[in-house]
C-alpha cells in the first residue's frame, strides 16, 4: 500500500466530513472472503475497528448498515440505531462511543463494489435525504482515488506474505531434511507467476551464475517468458552469456531500463516486443566459489518499474539464491560436511584461514621453535582509512575490497607462511623462519608496491593503503600475549605516523600514550574500569522507551573510550569473554535496579560477542548468570551475519538453548549480507531487526536507500518483526523514517549513550 497516498486521503476525508460536523467515520474494503476490511478512520480509538468484525454476507455482522450498502449497492441509513432491531449485533459499540446515527454509503466503481465509506452522529435523526445527497456524491469522487491507490495497487506487504510464505515453507522443510531432493526450479517456477501477475509482467527469469566456473549453474524461465519471448538470457541460441545478461550481473544496484534503448538490448528480444526490463542482481561468495544472480523481469508495454518495486525484487533475489544455496548443500550432506570443516578454519569471505587457526598456528609455531630454533616474525596488518570506504561506498564494496587485498597478500607473502584474516579489515601473518629486518623490507616494498595498485570494480576505480606492525620470536617476546601485544602496538604506532609504513619495536618503544591499549584493558580489569553505558531505542511515533541498548565502555582518568577503541584488541588477548561476563553482570543488575525504582518493564539489548556460543562451559556460565538476575523476557542478545556465519550449526543450537530461557534474539546490520533473509530462519522467535546504518545515514538525501529501508521495514512486518534504525543522528533522518513504516529508533539524535539510565 503507498502510505503517503493513504495519508493524503485521510485529510480529504477528514477535511469534507468536518463541514458536516459528522463525529465518526471509516472507509472499508470488501474482501473476496465476505470480510470488509478497514483501511482508515476518523474519529474512533484504534480498538474499534479491532474489536468488531464487519462483513457482507448474511451474518448476523453481514447485515448491518455496511454489509447491506456493499450487497445491495445503495445507502443505508439508520437514524435511531438504538431501536433498529438490525443493529442489534453493533449496539454495544453505539452505546460505547455514544453515537445514535449511522449510515453507510457503497464506493463503487463503474459497476463493480469495491467497499464503503460509513459515517456516525451522537445526534438521532441526522441524516437527512440532503445530508445524504451531498455524501453521497462526495463518495462518488472519492471511489476513483480509492481504486487507484488501494484497489489497482497492489498492497506491498500482501505481496511479500504471498512470496514469503511459498519461500519459507520450502526453506523450512529443507532444513528439515525432508525436501532434500526438491528441485528448486520449482519453487522459484511458482514464485515467477506471483510476482508476474503482482507487477503486471510479461515474463520473468531467475539466473545464477558461477563466475568461478564461468557456467550458469541454475536458468529458471518462467512459462510466461517462454511464451512471449521463446528463449532464455542465457540458452545455448546464444552460445552461453550474452553482453546483456553479462551487463545485468554486473550492477551493483536495482535496475529498470527502456529496453529499445538498451545499449547491449539482443534484436532477437526486440523482435518479440520487449519494451521494458526491470530487476536487481547480487553477488555472494560461497565458500570457495564466487556467485552472481539475477531476477528480470519484462513487459511488452512502456512503463519503467517503481523503486519500490525493484526494491522488492531486490529481496526477493536474495531470497531465491538463499532458498538455492541451501537447498543444494542440504543434498549433498558428504560436500556439505566437507565444506563446514573447512569453514570451522577458513575466513569465509577471503578464503584465508580465520582468527582461531592463526591462534592456533601461531602456537604451533613456537612449539616448533623449541626443536628448530628457527626464529619467525609475525605481521599485523591493516587497511588504512577502510572506515571511510564502507561509510562511502556500502559494506558490499568493502567486502570485495576486502577480498581483492586478501589475494594481493596470498600472492605476495604465502611463499614466507600463513595469511589470516584477523577480524574486519585486518590480517595477520606468520613469516617463518623469517628475521625482523627481511620482514621489514619485504612488507615496506609490498606497500609500495599496492601504492600503484588500482582496484576496480563496477565504475569505482581506487587506490589502497596499508599498514603493519611486526614482532619477531625470539628476541622481541616469547610469550604468545605479549608478541601479539608488541606487533598490535607497533601497528598503531605506524598508523600514527602517517600510515602505509611498518612499525616495529626498536622504532615504536617510545609510544606510550596512544600505544597502550593492551596496558589500558589489563589496567581496567585490574581496577574494575569496564562499565556498561545505555543508550535509549524509542518508538518512533511519540518517542517513548522502548527499550536500552548496552554499551562497553571504559572510563578512565576523567576520559571515556567505546567499544571499538579497544574491541580488536581485547579479542586478539582472547579476554572477549570475559569482559563480556564482566560487563553483563553490570549492566544486569543496573538495568533491574532501575526498572524497580521506577517500577517499569522494559527491555535491554545486549551485543554477544560470537565466541560466547562456541564453549559449553561459556554457554552454561551464561545461564547462571541470566538466572542470577532474573533476565528471562527482558533480554535481548544483538548478533551480526558475519559473527556467525562460520558455525551456523552451533549458533542454532546457542539459539535454541537461550530460547528456552527465555531470551531473544535481534539481527543486527540487517541488510549488509547476502543471506541476511535467510538468517530469519534460524532466528524464528526474533522479534526485531536492526537496519544496517549504512542504509539509514543517508536515507534522507538517498532516494534508493529510504527505498530499500522501506522494502525491508515492510518485510518485517509483514512477518510481524518489528523494525528498528540505529544510527539516527538528526531530525531529518527521523521524519524519513517515519514515511517509512519504520517503528523503533536509535541513535544520538534521540538519546546519547549513558552511564545512568533515564526515562
Amino acid at each position: 500500500m503507498n502510505f503517503k497516498y493513504l495519508e493524503n486521503l485521510t485529510k480529504v476525508v477528514e477535511g469534507v466530513l468536518s463541514n458536516y460536523n459528522i463525529t465518526y467515520a471509516w472507509i472499508g474494503i470488501k474482501k473476496d472472503n465476505f470480510l470488509i476490511q478497514p483501511i482508515l478512520s476518523i474519529g474512533f480509538e484504534k480498538s474499534f475497528l479491532d474489536e468488531i468484525e464487519i462483513r457482507w454476507d448474511d451474518s448476523k455482522y453481514g447485515n448491518g448498515p455496511t454489509g447491506r450498502s456493499v450487497k445491495s449497492g445503495k445507502p443505508v441509513v439508520l437514524n435511531d440505531v438504538n431501536n433498529d432491531p438490525s443493529y442489534k449485533s453493533f449496539l454495544v459499540y453505539a452505546e460505547k462511543y455514544g453515537y445514535k446515527s449511522s449510515a453507510a454509503i457503497p464506493l463503487k466503481m463503474d459497476d463493480t463494489i469495491l467497499g464503503s465509506l460509513n459515517v456516525y452522529s451522537k445526534r438521532k435523526n441526522y441524516f437527512s435525504d440532503r445530508l445524504m445527497s451531498e455524501i453521497t456524491a462526495f463518495s462518488e469522487a472519492l471511489s476513483p482515488l480509492i481504486y487507484n491507490t488501494i484497489i489497482k495497487e497492489p498492497h506491498l506487504n500482501e505481496k511479500l506474505t504471498e512470496y514469503m510464505e511459498v519461500l519459507y515453507d520450502i526453506t523450512l522443510n529443507i532444513n528439515k531434511g525432508v525436501m532434500s531432493d526438491l528441485n528448486i526450479n520449482y519453487l522459484i517456477l511458482d514464485a515467477l507467476s506471483i510476482i508476474e501477475k503482482l507487477l503486471m509482467a510479461d515474463g520473468s527469469e531467475f539466473i545464477i551464475y558461477n563466475r568461478t566456473t564461468h557456467k550458469p549453474e541454475l536458468n529458471v524461465p518462467s512459462k510466461l517468458w517462454i511464451k512471449n519471448f521463446r528463449k532464455s538470457s542465457s540458452d545455448e541460441v546464444f552460445h552461453g552469456i550474452t553482453p546483456a545478461l553479462d551487463f545485468l550481473l554486473s550492477s551493483s544496484k536495482p535496475y529498470t531500463y527502456d529496453y529499445t534503448k538498451f545499449p547491449p538490448a539482443i534484436p532477437f528480444y526486440l523482435k518479440k516486443g520487449l519494451k521494458t526490463i526491470g530487476g536487481a542482481s547480487m553477488k555472494a561468495y560461497v565458500y570457495d566459489r564466487q556467485y552472481e544472480a539475477v531476477l528480470v523481469l519484462a513487459r511488452k508495454y512502456n512503463k519503467l518499474f517503481k523503486e519500490s518495486e525493484l526494491s522488492l525484487l531486490r529481496l526477493l533475489s536474495q531470497l531465491f539464491f538463499s532458498s538455492y544455496a541451501v537447498n543444494k548443500y542440504m543434498s549433498n550432506i558428504t560436500a556439505l560436511s566437507k565444506d563446514l570443516d573447512i569453514l570451522s578454519h577458513i575466513d569465509v569471505l577471503t578464503n584465508t584461514y580465520n582468527k582461531e587457526s592463526f591462534m592456533m598456528l601461531l602456537n604451533e609455531e613456537i612449539n616448533r621453535y623449541k626443536i628448530a630454533k628457527e626464529s619467525f616474525v609475525i605481521g599485523i596488518i591493516d587497511i588504512d582509512n577502510f572506515s571511510h570506504i564502507n561509510d562511502t561506498y556500502g559494506y558490499s564494496i568493502g567486502d570485495i575490497l576486502i577480498k581483492m587485498v586478501a589475494e594481493y597478500l596470498e600472492e605476495s607473502l604465502s611463499k614466507f607462511g600463513i595469511i589470516a584474516r584477523l577480524s574486519g579489515d585486518e590480517f595477520g601473518v606468520i613469516m617463518q623462519n623469517t628475521t625482523k629486518k627481511i620482514a621489514n623490507s619485504t612488507l615496506n616494498k609490498l606497500i609500495s608496491d599496492l601504492s600503484d595498485k588500482k582496484f576496480n570494480l563496477d565504475n569505482i576505480s581506487l587506490n589502497l593503503g596499508i599498514t603493519a606492525g611486526i614482532a619477531e620470536f625470539p628476541s622481541d617476546a616469547s610469550l604468545t600475549d605479549e608478541l601479539l601485544s608488541i606487533a598490535d602496538n607497533a601497528l598503531h604506532f605506524a598508523k600514527e605516523e602517517g600510515k602505509s609504513m611498518v612499525g616495529y619495536k626498536e622504532i615504536a618503544k617510545n609510544y606510550i600514550i596512544k600505544s597502550s591499549k593492551t596496558d589500558l584493558i589489563y589496567k581496567a580489569i585490574e581496577q574494575d574500569l569496564f562499565l556498561p553505558a545505555f543508550q535509549p531505542i524509542r518508538n518512533i511515533g511519540d518517542l517513548a522507551i522502548y527499550g536500552y541498548e548496552s554499551l562497553a565502555r571504559i572510563r578512565m582518568n576523567g576520559a571515556v573510550y567505546s567499544a571499538y577503541e579497544f574491541i580488536d584488541t581485547i579479542e586478539k588477548l582472547n579476554l572477549i569473554n570475559k569482559l563480556d561476563f564482566i560487563l553483563m553482570e553490570k549492566a544486569f543488575d543496573i538495568f533491574n535496579r532501575f526498572s524497580m525504582d521506577n517500577a517499569i518493564e522494559t527491555k535491554l539489548f545486549y551485543n554477544i560477542n560470537p565466541g560466547m556460543f562456541k564453549n559449553v562451559k561459556n554457554i552454561d556460565e551464561l545461564k547462571k548468570t541470566i538466572r542470577k538476575h532474573n533476565m528471562e523476557g527482558k533480554l535481548f542478545f544483538e548478533i551480526t551475519e558475519r559473527e556467525t556465519l562460520p558455525n551456523l550449526e552451533g549458533f542454532s543450537k546457542f539459539v535454541k538453548i537461550m530460547d528456552e530461557e527465555g531470551i531473544f534474539f535481534v539481527l543486527d546490520d540487517f541488510g549488509s549480507g547476502y543471506s541476511s533473509l535467510n538468517y530469519l530462519k534460524y532466528l524464528p522467535s526474533t522479534p526485531i531487526i536492526k537496519i544496517d546504518g549504512s542504509f539509514i545515514k543517508n536515507c534522507h538525501k538517498n532516494k534508493r536507500d529510504a527505498s530499500l529501508v522501506e522494502g525491508i521495514a515492510t518485510l518485517a512486518k509483514s512477518i510481524d518483526i518489528i523494525p528498528l534504525a540505529e544510527f539516527v543522528e538528526n531530525e531529518e533522518i527521523l521524519t524519513e523514517l517515519k514515511q517509512r513504516g519504520i517503528e523503533l529508533v536509535q541513535g544520538y539524535y534521540t538519546g546519547e549513550p549513558s552511564f545512568d539510565i533515564s526515562l
